[in-house]
């Protein structure tokens, strides 16, 4: 067990036996994995990172059972490699894995990608986890089996849970055969209440949608519709999309190598909102019914540098100045949304409605009694 000579004490277990040997002599702990998510490593001063890089490597995989077990500190880019060479991947799309993101920090952060459709998303596919509890023991739910229900479901209880409740430190995830081709349909659009309508008429078509992207923009309105299936049924879907457009609208497929770098990009966050330097990165939850109303308010009050919705408009992705948070706050409440500062300087800030964060404690306090993690943000402060 190593920790650094900074200011900030950063604690580097070697294997779990340490891990639980930190967790009941320190104090205010936070974990954290290849810091590719900025604001969810960013901790109070007083507070001792346990840095779980070390506790690494795939424990289990056979292909045959489509599901991969590994700890917390193993890299997804290794996770994916081994995938990839028996032809199955991760279906939620993780993000940031060219960055060097992890397991446990995926899981902790809760964050899937856009090609999230098709199968679902992170929730769906984490079986079974372990972590080391505030009274420094050794928890294990879930199991390897899909329709295994025994116990409390602690995974879908850790998923997004910010390293508040337990330091993760192994994981099983079900994995799925790689569809056998890609496809991108580009298509511009004049409003973004046009691209919304047909959207909409897309994804209520029986097609094997795994991408609904719109980048929504002043001077523009583009959205990313990707198929996932048999190379030879590509041609048919793409026909399917463009005769539920309107004439004024034009729809162009992607050049195959082209289509690859974009969604490589994009799952590199590669349009800034996590690697900004001049603000925030942001990530709000809303109903179909809210994106024109949000997207409208963005652009009256001039908030948002840039503006992507995901899965069919469900998650915005915005990046914003530091001068704009607390406009943006008011904004999510008005609307009775919530958000989360993914990227930035600064520590893990929940906005809009919070109202999650009460129910969050309870649980905490039932969990750690002792109050090893951090707690939750109580209120937002600017």
């Amino acid at each position: 067990m190593t920790f650094s000579s900074d200011v900030q004490q950063i604690f580097k277990p070697g294997d779990v036996s340490q891990l639980c040997e930190i967790l009941h002599s320190a104090e205010h702990v936070l974990p954290i994995g290849g810091q590719t998510k900025s604001a969810f490593a960013a901790p109070a001063s007083s507070c001792q990172l346990v840095d779980c890089q070390q506790l690494s490597g795939i424990v289990t995989y056979d292909p045959s059972e489509f599901l991969i077990t590994a700890r917390s500190g193993t890299s997804l880019k290794e996770i994916c490699l081994a995938l990839q060479a028996n032809g199955q991947y991760l279906p939620f799309d993780p993000l940031l894995v060219e960055s060097g993101s992890t397991l446990g920090g995926t899981i902790a952060a809760g964050l899937s990608g856009s090609c999230r459709l098709l199968y679902g998303g992170l929730r769906d596919f984490v079986m079974a986890i372990e972590f080391v509890d505030g009274l420094g023991q050794v928890v294990c739910g879930g199991g390897k089996v899909v329709k295994n229900a025994a116990g409390f479901d602690f995974p879908k209880l850790l998923i997004g849970s910010y390293g508040r409740l337990g330091i993760i430190t192994e994981a099983t995830i079900k994995v799925l055969p790689s569809p056998q081709a890609w496809g991108t349909l580009v298509t511009q659009f004049q409003s973004l209440p046009q691209a919304l309508k047909i959207v909409r008429r897309w994804m209520s078509l029986p097609l094997p949608i795994a991408a609904a992207d719109i980048d929504a923009n002043a001077d523009e309105v583009k959205v990313y519709m990707r198929i996932a299936g048999l190379r030879s049924s590509l041609a048919g879907v793409f026909e399917r999309l463009k005769g539920q457009l309107p004439q004024t609208s034009q729809a162009t497929a992607m050049d195959a190598e082209v289509e690859r770098h974009f969604w490589h990009d994009r799952s590199k966050l590669g349009y800034g909102l996590f690697e900004t330097t001049e603000g925030f990165g942001v990530r709000a939850a809303m109903p179909a019914q809210q994106v024109e109303e949000f997207q409208r308010s963005l652009t009256e009050q001039e908030l948002a540098k840039q503006t992507v919705y995901t899965s069919g408009g469900a998650v915005a992705w915005l990046t914003i100045s530091g001068d704009h948070v607390e406009a943006l706050d008011g904004q999510l409440k008005g609307m009775g949304l919530s958000a989360v500062v993914t990227a930035g300087t600064r520590e893990l800030l929940p906005l809009g409605n919070c109202t999650w964060i009460p129910v969050a404690s309870r649980i905490q306090t039932a969990i750690d009694p002792q109050r090893k993690f951090l707690p939750y943000p109580q209120a937002t402060v600017f």
